[in-house]
């Protein structure tokens, strides 16, 4: 151990030792015995038990001084809105998954009486999500638990996956605009962003985003189930209003109308399939179906071609039938011939004999 932890360790120590502070005293002081005990449990110096009391302190004093607190910044408050995750995550190292699925649906319990729900109450809505997600998928894996957390604002499905480590999509709504290539599209009333994650672990099993994909669906009419087919597994989207490409290269996502009200997307391989690349492979059956109409036109020409005998026959019949009419004119000047080759051969024949 370093003269830095040693530093930490004792002061940690001097915090813990102090008395019960009252519901009257700074929040700082509470603030920092919480600070304290969460670094020491994660630097695994200290146990995940002092962390529950210096949080059952924060609770105590958070509840008599009411939501409507003056904080000195979102860092704060953000600290004490976050003490039950923050219990999930540290009983998560201490390999306790059980322990730590309880504080996470603790966690976004506390959010269904309030505005918003458990992933857009933070400063850094988009980056909390991931970490949520990373960390469900990971008590998900060690508990065998495939469950959405109540009141999350987020479903969970289980995922296929090319090795033996588990993979699950997340899906979740935000609101507000985002840009285009070209514009600025903004969410309508009636509309919500969806976003879907696919989380896989690495070598080291750490879960973390392998892909995801968007889109725009009606809040009334969305949708959202899983289904497989083999080796392949599905996510089925319905209520889609529009369809969002994402692409990492420019970091724009192009934004277009479905033509689907429902569409699938294919899961696996550490890949989520984009919604128009879904569209399209929906739409490609059909125009196959269109293309195998041709044989149909095809067989069109072959009536025709049946009929072509017939009509090859009568000029071929009034050809043999002209024959007989021009054989007469033909035969007589061969009939002179030969007789004349007959008289040539007599005369001949007498020359010979009177010779003799």
């Amino acid at each position: 151990m370093n003269f830095t932890e040693q530093a930490r360790t004792l002061l940690a120590s001097l915090i813990l030792a102090m008395p019960s502070l009252a519901a009257g005293e700074d929040y700082r002081q509470i603030l920092a015995e919480w600070r304290a005990a969460e670094s020491l449990s994660t630097s695994g110096l200290g146990r995940v038990q002092a962390m529950e009391l210096a949080a059952q302190k924060m609770r105590t004093w958070q509840k008599q001084k009411g939501a409507d607190f003056n904080w000195d910044n979102e860092q704060q408050r953000a600290s004490f809105d976050l003490i039950e995750f923050a219990l999930a995550k540290a009983w998560s190292r201490a390999g306790n998954y059980n322990k730590a699925l309880e504080y996470l649906e603790k966690e976004a319990s506390t959010y269904l009486k309030s505005e918003g729900g458990f992933l857009e109450s933070t400063r850094d809505p988009s980056s909390f999500a991931k970490e949520v997600f990373a960390l469900h998928s990971e008590i998900i894996a060690h508990t065998g638990v495939t469950s959405s957390i109540p009141g999350s604002g987020y479903e969970v499905f289980a995922a296929a996956s090319d090795d033996k480590s588990p993979a699950f999509v997340f899906v979740h709504g935000s609101d507000g605009e985002f840009q285009s290539e070209f514009t600025t599209e903004g969410v309508e009333a009636n509309e919500q962003k969806k976003m879907i994650y696919l989380f896989e672990p690495d070598a080291q099993g750490r879960y973390a985003v392998a892909d995801r994909a968007q889109v725009i669906a009606d809040r009334a009419r969305f949708s959202v189930s899983a289904r497989k087919n083999g080796a392949v597994s599905y996510l089925a989207l319905g209520g889609i209003k529009k369809v969002i490409e994402y692409k990492p290269t420019s970091g724009y996502p192009d934004v277009r109308v479905s033509p689907l009200g429902q569409i699938e997307l294919r899961v696996g391989a550490g890949k989520i399939e984009q919604p128009l690349a879904a569209i399209e492979r929906v739409a490609t059956p059909q125009k196959d179906q269109g293309a195998s109409a041709t044989p149909t036109k095809a067989a069109v020409p072959t009536a025709p071609s049946l009929s072509l005998p017939p009509t090859k026959a009568k000029p071929s019949e009034a050809a043999k039938q002209s024959l007989p009419n021009d054989e007469p004119a033909s035969s007589t000047p061969w009939s002179i011939i030969v007789v004349l080759i007959v008289a040539a051969t007599g005369l001949l024949w007498l020359l010979v004999k009177n010779r003799k």
